[in-house]
């Protein structure tokens, strides 16, 4: 329990569920009445006890009599023990009810041992993803996340994976362990479990450990701000245990007149795909035709290169002096720095994709080998003086730097190695797209300038590398075609960081493929359904 963090700690860790809230999903799922009737509920990861609270408001609100045997089937599990003693009291002081101790337990959800059947689950599990745990609580989640199906057998954690969110893992064990068969889950979660590649699409398999779950429908609030201090985008759903996963599913979104606004969801192109979201009328989104655009195989999008952290370690904006065979450059945190021309390359900013000439403005040290892309050797760099002497100043900080990949590169002895650098970095020609933050895909054509072979930075950037200029031209003609803007708005990620990232473009691509330029959107299990908009 020691390694256990802290959900109120972290900046979005706690996220509670205000009380009118709770009353929305109570009311619109009847679940009163349920509750009434005999249903068991459940708060996995219950906070101040928020969604038990309104149970038990709604009842005193609708006349109903609440008897010793109804909240005996109120169950709920919260780690902070102050939270745990908040709802023990507003129960006594409010409402004149003595809690069951047995009922409300102050327990890690995840390695909590009982086990409770309910009927109905009411959640609003920590919005956090797997990198943002300390080192110890990653360790102990490892064998969870595998245990439930959420890292692909051949995928490590480490890996994309590593972002998933530690919202998909505690409903996939409160589905699998905590839900009877043919029960209701009714949750409120980050977006990013639906709408985001890579990561979620073990999720997405909609399966855990053998039993299937649905998920109904689901209510994406936008705008609407239901939650204080809160970035993230994220919606409620409604799942249904022991029963299979169809599409599309009905997608409400939340107008700025606080009603909602019926469509439907999907996803793209396989069932474990992100979703895409769309406004057309049920059967003509299911016979829309996704761009499928064939290149080569080396030509796959990429991220641009990664400091780990160190960005004031490589990344310059400021040329001092050049020379034929150095330069002399500066950042804040350094004032002249001399370093070999062929390790310093021009890094790709916002400038270069809203200007029709933009000179570079920063320029990254990349001390790796160009027909390999793997990190220089030690005696290569110390044939190089300059550059050996800078990376020996700023060894203790890059040999510090934190990451299951970049330290892989640190324990075998290149502490000045960096990520996603390889041969295709040192492509003659890239189609680069801001991939972050963004509405617009504007893909471009980069080659080289004065200072060399332009280099895309981390994720503000994604790129295909080629080694034509014509074949180059060739694909970024298809990329421009208006389909794939309106499949990445379908996404409804606009602005965020995965706009446009390479996960997400790779869906309209085939690789080293002679044939097979589109494919339908409609090779899943689809049953159309028919739904009004509700309002708020």
């Amino acid at each position: 329990m020691q390694d256990s963090p802290s959900r109120s700690s972290h900046k979005t860790g706690a996220v509670f569920t205000p009380l009118k809230w709770c009353k929305w999903v109570i009311a619109k799922y009847h679940v009163l009445q349920a509750w009434r009737d005999g249903a068991i509920v459940f708060d996995p990861t219950a906070g101040t006890g928020n969604f038990l609270e309104a149970l038990v408001a709604a009842a005193k609100e609708s006349g109903v009599e609440v008897t010793d045997s109804m909240i005996r089937r109120l169950y709920g599990v919260e780690i902070e023990t102050r939270f745990v003693q908040q709802f023990f009291s507003k129960m006594k002081l409010s409402y004149r009810i003595t809690f069951p101790l047995a009922n409300f337990i102050r327990a890690d959800y995840l390695f909590w041992p009982e086990t409770v059947q309910a009927d109905i689950v009411l959640a609003n599990p920590p919005w956090m993803n797997f990198t943002e745990f300390p080192e110890s609580y990653k360790e102990k989640l490892k064998p969870l996340f595998r245990e439930y199906g959420l890292v692909g057998k051949e995928r490590p954690i480490i890996l994309g994976n590593s972002r998933v969110d530690v919202a998909a893992l505690v409903i996939s064990r409160c589905v699998r362990e905590h839900l009877r068969e043919g029960g209701k889950a009714f949750i409120f979660m980050p977006l990013s479990v639906l709408l985001n590649d890579g990561a979620h699409e073990e999720f997405r398999s909609y399966e855990v450990k053998g039993v299937p779950f649905h998920i109904a429908e689901v209510f994406d609030f936008g705008r609407k701000k239901i939650f204080d201090n809160v970035s993230t985008s994220y919606c409620f759903c409604a799942l249904e245990r022991n029963k299979r996963q169809r599409f599309p599913v009905p997608y409400y979104v939340c107008t700025k007149k606080d009603t909602w606004n019926r469509q439907v969801a999907l996803p793209l192109r396989n069932p474990r795909d992100s979703w895409v979201i769309h406004t057309d009328n049920d059967q003509e989104a299911a016979r829309l035709v996704i761009p499928h655009i064939s290149v080569p195989k080396f030509s796959k999008p990429r991220q641009g290169i990664n400091t780990c952290g160190a960005n004031s370690v490589y990344i310059f904006d400021r040329i001092i002096e050049k020379r034929p065979c150095s330069l002399t450059l500066a950042n804040q945190h350094v004032t002249d720095v001399r370093l070999p021309r062929k390790l310093v390359f021009p890094l790709l900013s916002a400038e270069q994709f809203h200007k029709s000439v933009s000179p570079p403005s920063r320029f990254i040290l990349v001390p790796h080998d160009p027909l390999t892309g793997r990190p220089l050797h030690q005696d290569d760099l110390e044939r190089m003086p300059d550059a050996w002497e800078y990376l020996l100043s700023v060894q203790e900080r890059l040999a510090h730097r934190k990451g299951v990949m970049i330290n892989s590169w640190i324990r075998r002895g290149f502490w000045w190695a960096l990520l996603g650098v390889g041969p295709y970095s040192f492509a003659p020609y890239k189609i680069v797209w801001e991939a972050y933050g963004r509405s617009t895909f504007n893909p471009r054509i980069f080659s080289s300038c004065e200072l060399g072979l332009w280099q895309a930075n981390n994720a503000l950037q994604a790129f295909m590398p080629f080694h034509e200029r014509l074949q180059a031209e060739s694909i970024i003609s298809r990329l421009r075609d208006s389909s794939i803007q309106f499949w990445l708005e379908s996404h409804r990620t606009g602005g965020s960081c995965n706009w446009a990232q390479p996960g997400r473009i790779k869906k309209f691509l085939c690789f080293d493929q002679a044939e097979g330029s589109t494919q339908r959107a409609g090779q899943l299990e689809v049953g159309w359904t028919d739904s009004s908009s509700p309002t708020l």
